[in-house]
């Protein structure tokens, strides 16, 4: 499904009146032009910047996430993010996926998503506004732990009709965002919903793989 069409409702069904989801839908496109534009101009957004690196398993790491990437940041050190095997086994890990999202198509779905969907804005919308977010205040040494203690993938969900949402990590992605990586790792629980972001906002340079296939 096209971006685009996710954002003027030309997908799936909604049973609201008409008319409200119109008006929603119009401020949606309106302040998700304007998402778009400011992300455009922050640094990191170009498609000649590095992907993150999936690392090599290192052998001695027997406590920490087994699988990591390196994800470029223009101003400012890499960061390392990363997500382990499930306790329920290898089948439950054949249905979990990794897509690698480009930051500024996925920051706009996801920020449509929220408009479309709730009448009021519980986070901040603009990239510039990304520090008032409540819960802002002592991300960064989160991800100061290096390549043993990565910080844990976002846990994202998506429906074809009503675009990505969050289960977990809305901070983390908050925090990518702002510093300017054009494109990182969130996990996604189902081949079709992994696919489904993938066409949305995935990086074209990559394919969603399932943690299984990951860490065999």
């Amino acid at each position: 499904m096209a971006f685009w069409d996710f954002i003027t409702g030309r997908a799936g069904r909604d049973d609201r009146d008409p008319r409200e989801r119109g008006a929603k839908l119009d401020g949606a496109m309106a302040a998700i032009h304007d998402v778009i534009e400011t992300i455009k101009d922050m640094p990191g957004q170009e498609p000649q910047d590095p992907l993150p690196l999936l690392l090599p398993r290192d052998p001695l790491d027997f406590h920490g996430l087994p699988i990591v990437w390196r994800v470029h940041l223009p101003q400012r050190e890499a960061v390392y993010m990363g997500i382990g095997r499930a306790p329920a086994g290898e089948e439950y890990d054949r249905k979990r996926y990794v897509v690698i999202v480009q930051s500024v198509l996925f920051y706009a779905a996801w920020r449509a998503a929220d408009l479309a969907l709730h009448a009021d804005r519980t986070r901040a919308l603009l990239p510039s506004d990304i520090p008032t977010d409540y819960k802002w205040s002592g991300q960064g040494p989160n991800w100061t732990g290096g390549r043993r203690n990565p910080v844990y993938l976002p846990d994202v969900g998506y429906h074809p009709s009503r675009g990505p949402a969050f289960v977990d990590g809305v901070t983390r992605s908050l925090w990518l965002v702002y510093n300017g990586a054009t494109s990182f790792p969130v996990a996604v629980s189902g081949k079709e919903s992994a696919q489904g972001l993938y066409a949305l906002a995935g990086d074209p340079r990559t394919k969603p793989e399932s943690i299984h296939a990951l860490s065999s």
